[in-house]
């Protein structure tokens, strides 16, 4: 195969977008699609070689193509995974370790797709805290090869006349499906191997068509100019225009698959092909791999040991890191490796086989010891560790409430008890389950969270995409509720994060995501911004939410025995079990106190505040956390105390802070019943 230094280069277009998308560049807001561009050259390449051994010999050697694949591809993955691995048991808590161990197994199993399809979103903030994320790609490469060559084998043998055919048909069914999962499970059209083979195929047509219809390359060179850059437009405009908003991949990724494809096929001998061919683009194709590899477990530990945001200085200082290792590394691991000469196979498989088996030891007891805990004292494990309990622990078997689809009933509590506690609301609710499990059973009474996985936590709020194609459906999802909860006698628990449900709100609240001023910024998933629709038009004027929300709480009070409305608990800013970590890292020593201002609190929720107030009715109580959480004579509000965090995370209490705040709900409960509230029609 003759050197193509055009292909080198645009390696380099696919990983710079990539690097730069992952330090926060917004210029290049759709920097992920480096991935995609590397998917086409790799179905290319692997392809044209297969080809050309199959038109020599007829056949394939597997072993012979594996061997290859591991040269390739091993060798700087052990490199990055030996630093990543050290780096991880020295800066990581018990638990970020327990979820690399599994991370790290999943990369050497080659299954990381379908690790991080499980457990994380590509474009989640927590993302970019995960050093081994960016192995997803190469578990989608390694499985598409454990099967393409005897595909191509069997094609080439049989049916070499329908080729084509076979794999436009592949294709396009692989396209066909990404298409349908980027509306229904976009994890799943991100990380799984069958709906990303459409671009590794294109790139396998690339091959097919310069080696076998080399005749049918336009012989015009100003058509092939005109092609070349067509696909260099499409490449740019993808990586430019395109973010993450975007359903993606499936038709949104055809530009930048179908610009990959005309570079390959026609920028040879034009100017964009010269343009690719410039030196330096080519020594930055060269270690393009090493590039890759580099770039997210330097950028996620620097996040994780500063916890904060780097600025752009310092993101410039960690790429020019990330380029040095890159081309140490390609310089004396990947080149060597790839010599036969220098490394016969049999030390191949022996250094990389054991290698990756001790890694693979590693991953395995970082799992099963749960990250390791040895590491650390008591002390030290009480005040990183996270106290969280879901819903799926308290009760592992839901019901779902008929006639309300996406509604389910997780039952807790002394379940033959008559009288009931309703638990609505987000994953604040949530956070209530275990100190209130532990009470009812003590006190004879039945819980039932009400989950509504398809809602906003406040009928008529708007809050993503989703919520504005069900607004019918939880309209009628709601009343179902409400019936439920009047037909029981329920005494209701209404609790949310409400600065986070109903920001933006002119005037008070402007982000949803917290800032406490003192350097503890929330990390955002994503962009959200919750609206109500007033006339069919979307507002975020106070008078507008008042009105959703005041109905809302009037409902379920008039639909309950009682209503304890719980006001806002205090958001923190810093993630508090990492916090604590960072200090210990730092210091070496856990802080005693973790406190933020008070005054910034009443500022972010004196819309919610001032609206709790106003609403009346008399079998309405309220509860404030900022009662124990606060104090008012020195203007904090306290997140740890005595070396003992109150959070599991920058916003929801641990097992200690609920059960203080559910011992405070709960002292309601021992008044007499008192007459119901009317709902008020004009509110």
């Amino acid at each position: 195969m003759f050197y193509r230094p055009e292909i080198d280069g645009l390696r380099s277009v696919a990983v710079l977008p990539v690097v730069f998308y992952h330090a926060g560049f917004t210029l290049v807001s759709g920097g992920f699609v480096g991935v995609d561009i590397f998917f086409v050259i790799s179905g290319y390449l692997i392809t044209f070689l297969l080809l050309r051994e199959l038109e020599q010999s007829q056949t394939i050697s597997i072993s012979k193509f594996y061997e290859r694949r591991i040269r390739r591809i091993i060798p700087a993955l052990i490199a990055v995974s030996v630093v990543s691995s050290v780096a991880a048991f020295n800066w990581l808590p018990p638990q970020t370790l327990d979820h690399f161990g599994a991370a790290l197994a999943a990369t050497f199993l080659f299954v990381s797709n379908i690790y991080f399809w499980r457990n994380t979103g590509y474009f989640d903030s927590a993302a970019e805290l995960n050093p081994l994320l960016h192995t997803w790609s190469l578990s989608v490469e390694e499985q598409f090869y454990i099967f393409f060559p005897l595909l191509l084998l069997f094609l080439f043998r049989f049916r070499k006349n329908r080729l084509v055919l076979f794999l436009i048909l592949f294709a396009a069914a692989s396209l066909t499906l990404a298409q349908h999962l980027v509306r229904s499970n976009q994890g799943a059209a991100f990380y799984l191997i069958t709906s990303r083979a459409w671009e590794l195929l294109i790139g396998s047509l690339c091959a097919i068509y310069l080696t076998y219809y080399t005749q049918a390359l336009p012989k015009n060179p100003i058509v092939r100019e005109g092609l070349s850059v067509i696909g260099l437009l499409f490449l740019l405009s993808s990586i430019f225009f395109l973010d993450h908003k975007v359903p993606f991949p499936g038709l949104a990724a055809v530009p930048v698959v179908l610009g990959t494809a005309f570079i390959i096929c026609f920028s040879q001998h034009t100017i964009t092909g010269k343009l690719l061919s410039a030196k330096p683009l080519v020594a930055i194709g060269l270690i393009s791999y090493s590039l890759y590899l580099w770039h997210q477990p330097i950028f996620a530990f620097a996040r994780l040991r500063c916890q904060c945001e780097p600025d752009f200085t310092f993101y410039i200082l960690l790429i020019l890191l990330s380029f040095a290792l890159a081309y140490l590394s390609w310089k004396f691991i990947e080149v060597p490796f790839r010599h036969k000469k220098k490394l016969p196979s049999t030390k191949v498989y022996l250094y990389c086989g054991s290698a990756a088996i001790l890694l693979l030891v590693f991953a395995i007891a970082a799992k099963f010891s749960h990250g390791m805990k040895f590491r650390f004292s008591e002390e030290v494990l009480a005040a990183i560790e996270i106290e969280r309990d879901s819903d799926k622990a308290i009760c592992p078997h839901k019901n779902t409430l008929a006639n309300a689809p996406g509604v389910e009933l997780c039952e807790f509590g002394a379940p033959n008890a008559n009288e009931i506690v309703a638990l609505i609301g987000d994953s604040h609710a949530g956070m209530l389950l275990y100190p209130l499990n532990q009470q009812l059973i003590q006190s004879h009474k039945k819980g039932v969270y009400i989950i509504n996985w398809n809602c906003h936590v406040i009928p008529g709020f708007i809050g993503n995409a989703g919520h504005a194609s069900k607004l019918s459906d939880c309209d009628s999802s709601q009343k179902v509720v409400l019936n439920y909860l009047e037909a029981n006698q329920a005494t209701t628990i209404l609790i949310a994060r409400w600065s986070f449900s109903i920001a933006p709100i002119d005037g008070y609240l402007d982000s949803v995501f917290f800032d406490n001023q003192r350097g503890g910024i929330e990390k955002a998933n994503a962009p959200r911004e919750n609206y109500v629709l007033v006339n069919g038009v979307r507002s975020n004027t106070p008078e507008a939410a008042a009105t959703i929300i005041e109905k809302h709480i009037k409902s379920l009070a008039q639909a309950s025995k009682r209503l304890v409305l719980v006001k806002p608990v205090p958001e923190v800013g810093w993630d508090v079990p990492t916090y604590n970590f960072m200090h210990y890292l730092q210091h070496g020593s856990i802080p005693n106190e973790i406190n933020t201002d008070y005054p910034i609190y009443l500022k972010r929720n004196r819309f919610i505040l001032e609206l709790m107030e106003r609403i009346q009715g008399d079998n309405i109580a309220l509860v404030n956390p900022a009662d124990f959480l606060c104090d008012t004579l020195l203007n904090i509000c306290r997140a740890q105390t005595d070396g003992s965090p109150l959070y599991y995370d920058d916003d929801h209490l641990n097992r200690r802070g609920s059960a203080i705040l559910v011992d405070k709900i709960l002292r309601l409960f021992n008044d007499q019943p008192v007459q119901k509230v009317t709902l008020d029609h004009q509110s």
